[in-house]
């Protein structure tokens, strides 16, 4: 796994905007770690589009202990696993028995990194950069050779996400959040990136999903209908916002 050489925007100046007194120190791990796992590519994934390539590219991989799909989470800057996330690959009700966790003992702060950031930052800098929710997103994604995108892990843009992608310089930012979210949590985060590029001329879109009626309630991402879906949604269902005027067509 090849880490891209990152170049700091304008001498690092994004590094320091909203700088704490402290920093949050981020824990990292060796790659020995995913020693333990079943690397073999899930079959539950091929179905929901993530390709074989992708999961490999993405160091997709198995925990046979409590039946879950894992994958890293990696430091924006270095590349290194900080953590590692897994899925539950059965179906249940549960709710003590939640969809997605992290491995207890490699769990991580995902508000200090971005999923795909450094594993695709040759596709990211100087590009237009999507800006998702779910690391699965950016998986399917993959598949069709859509790179330029980063997963949040949430809804919610933390600062440092937020000084990370600017730091990518950007020729715009889409903000892409799942169908069913309040377009409040969309302009949140487009706020909180507009008070972080005061010095930058950047154009914020964001995707509407309610432009199309036959997606509601998907709870669905902007890749994970494949790719003739994506291109619909690059073509027809974006929006220019505006940081006066809220949002405009």
């Amino acid at each position: 796994w090849a880490k891209h050489k990152q170049l700091p925007l304008f001498g690092g100046f994004y590094n320091q905007i909203g700088r704490k007194n402290t920093e949050i120190e981020v824990k990292t791990y060796p790659e020995s770690v995913l020693d333990q796992y079943d690397m073999t590519p899930n079959e539950r994934w091929i179905k929901d589009g993530i390709t074989i390539e992708a999961q490999r590219f993405y160091n997709v991989g198995y925990d046979q202990y409590d039946q879950r799909i894992i994958f890293p989470i990696r430091s924006a800057e270095t590349g290194m696993l900080m953590g590692i996330k897994k899925r539950c690959n059965y179906l249940t009700t549960d709710e003590s028995d939640p969809k997605y966790v992290y491995e207890k003992d490699y769990a991580c702060l995902m508000s200090q990194t971005l999923f795909n950031y450094s594993e695709s930052y040759g596709d990211l800098y100087g590009n237009e950069v999507w800006v998702v929710e779910s690391e699965k997103t950016c998986m399917i994604g993959y598949g069709f050779g859509v790179k330029n995108i980063v997963a949040l892990g949430s809804h919610s843009l933390s600062e440092k996400q937020a000084q990370l992608i600017l730091q990518l310089n950007p020729k715009r930012v889409i903000m892409a959040l799942d169908e069913g979210l309040d377009f409040e949590a969309t302009e949140t985060n487009l706020r909180l990136l507009k008070s972080f590029s005061a010095l930058r001329d950047i154009e914020f879109l964001y995707w509407d999903t309610t432009l199309d009626s036959t997606i509601k309630g998907t709870k669905c991402g902007p890749c994970d209908n494949g790719a003739e879906y994506f291109k619909k949604v690059k073509n027809e269902q974006l929006r220019r916002w505006n940081y006066d005027k809220n949002s405009e067509k």
